[in-house]
């Protein structure tokens, strides 16, 4: 289940994302598959991240791949990133955090 919503009419969750090449992908921006937000009602009503698939031969650049609901910490409400390259720049600021397969 990816995105989820949140409830009482909250925000949508984040989707998905899938990038796949045979040769190398560079990511010197953003790719956001992040939760909506909404604040009201008494409460949080964000959605959850959603999920992001990144598949290469290379995987380049210093951009940000985020999976996330920007408003919480809470592990509830993150999303997932899967990244399958047989070389990963360090450099990429991956949230949440993933294991390179």
């Amino acid at each position: 289940m990816l995105g989820l919503g949140g409830s009482n009419n909250g925000s949508g969750g984040g989707g998905a994302i899938l990038i796949a090449s045979s040769g190398t992908v560079t990511i010197n921006g953003s790719c956001h598959a992040n939760g909506g937000v909404l604040v009201g009602g008494g409460g949080f009503l964000g959605g959850s991240g959603g999920g992001i698939r990144l598949i290469a031969n290379q995987l380049l650049g210093n951009g940000t791949i985020q999976a996330i609901q920007p408003l919480t910490s809470n592990p509830f409400y993150l999303g997932r990133v899967r990244i399958e390259a047989n070389t990963a720049s360090t450099a990429l600021n991956v949230s949440p955090p993933t294991v390179a397969v």
